[in-house]
């Protein structure tokens, strides 16, 4: 017991029926009782509070672990106590595929390839994020070019993502397909040595025979009722409804017809030899004329509301043409080309491909800088187009028809 006459201190603190003792580290002698402070507890002889001790958090002895913090009596995690990891409920993580985070933010898991990069969930270089799937747009059949843009053709065509672009074999196996065109729901070409005119849905499909029995069909074209073509050995300029039937000759006695285009009132094709012609004649048939002499080796034809266009495919100085429909002088668009062929247009540009090179090609219709869209394309023949495509052939025995979107 104290002695009643001592005095009291924080080292010997108690009365007489409390032994002297000292008081707890932090705590103060009053009355003979040891006493912490207000809000504070006595853990191994220290005066604590358990409401922001991390030693001793909501009761003695219970310890915050490194990344928490004591507070409310409960160990917790936030940006202050893991500044550079994530808080797996109120235990801090350090970043990995499972725990990802920065700054206290709540963990997470990486999903579809994803791995954590600074705190953030993250496609690898060059990838995208579609659909919680890291894909590479480039490459990637499913989304092609963007997310959820699919890449696709019906059996037996194949798709295949090139470059952010859909590349479709929509025929293969041909007998050397030349010259192609296209309209909303089909795509049509003619097989040079094989004598026939072919229809296929854009889409893919199996091929449908239009004409057989052709002598060297070179080009075709199409309009809303009709395809048309040439017959290169028979010099003849032909036409079958779209949906198949008897041909119909609109002219004859043509020397090595070869290029073909159409507009509403007129069918325009090439002669392709030395001293080259650039014809036309009326979709009903009638009396042809001549539009431009002189051409070497005129090939491919297209025709805009204004203008006729043709290439030249003389092989090392080959030429991309324009003239007005109604005649006129006529104007380069390109030259040094490799033997170009097949040419297409639409509102803004002019499409032709350069076989001895397997490039297809592109240029504005009022002339400028030349753009290659597609190389190694072997044997690059026809060309035709729709509103998003570009659809072209590869002339060799088990050619096959090809298509770049978009264009």
């Amino acid at each position: 017991m104290c002695n009643p006459y001592s005095s009291q201190t924080n080292s010997t603190c108690g009365t007489t029926v409390v032994l002297c003792g000292p008081c707890a580290v932090g705590g103060t002698c009053q009355s003979g009782h040891c006493v912490c402070p207000l809000g504070q507890s006595v853990c191994s002889g220290v005066c604590v509070n358990e409401q922001t001790d991390s030693g001793n958090c909501g009761s003695c002895g219970t310890t915050c672990t490194s990344g928490q913090y004591c507070s409310g009596g409960a160990c917790i995690c936030d940006g202050t106590s893991c500044p550079d990891g994530c808080c797996n409920g109120q235990v801090c993580e350090s970043q990995t595929i499972s725990t990802c985070g920065t700054g206290g933010a709540k963990c997470v898991t990486c999903t579809g390839a994803r791995t954590c990069q600074s705190g953030q969930c993250a496609c690898p270089m060059g990838w995208s994020l579609c659909s919680d799937a890291c894909v590479d747009e480039q490459t990637d059949n499913g989304n092609c070019g963007g997310c959820g843009s699919s890449c696709a053709a019906n059996a037996p065509s194949a798709a295949t993502c090139t470059g952010g672009r859909c590349l479709v074999t929509l025929a293969s196996g041909q007998n050397n397909p030349v010259h192609v065109a296209v309209d909303a729901t089909s795509v049509y070409w003619v097989n040079y040595n094989g004598g026939t005119v072919m229809k296929l849905p854009t889409g893919g499909g199996t091929p449908t025979t239009l004409a057989s029995g052709q002598n060297a069909p070179a080009d075709l074209a199409t309009d809303a009722a009709s395809v048309y073509w040439t017959n290169s050995y028979g010099g003849t300029v032909m036409k079958v409804s779209i949906n198949g039937g008897a041909p119909t000759t609109l002219a004859s006695g043509q020397s090595s017809p070869y290029g073909i285009a159409v507009d509403a009132a007129s069918v325009y094709w090439t002669n392709s030899d030395l001293s080259g012609t650039v014809m036309k004649v009326p979709t009903g048939g009638g009396t042809p004329t001549t539009l431009a002499s002189g051409q070497n080796m005129a090939a491919g034809i297209a025709v805009d509301a204004t203008s006729v266009y043709w290439t030249n495919s003389d092989y090392s100085s080959g030429t991309v043409m324009r003239l007005p429909t109604g005649g006129g002088t006529p104007t380069t668009l390109a030259s040094g080309q490799g033997s170009p062929q097949g040419i297409a247009v639409d509102a803004t540009s002019v499409y032709w491909t350069n076989p001895s090179s397997g490039t297809v090609m592109e240029v504005p219709t009022g002339g400028g800088t030349l753009t290659t869209l597609a190389s190694g394309q072997g044997s690059a023949y026809g060309i035709a187009l729709d509103a998003t495509g570009v659809y072209w052939t590869q002339n060799a025995v088990g050619g096959s028809v090809m298509k770049l979107t978009p264009k």
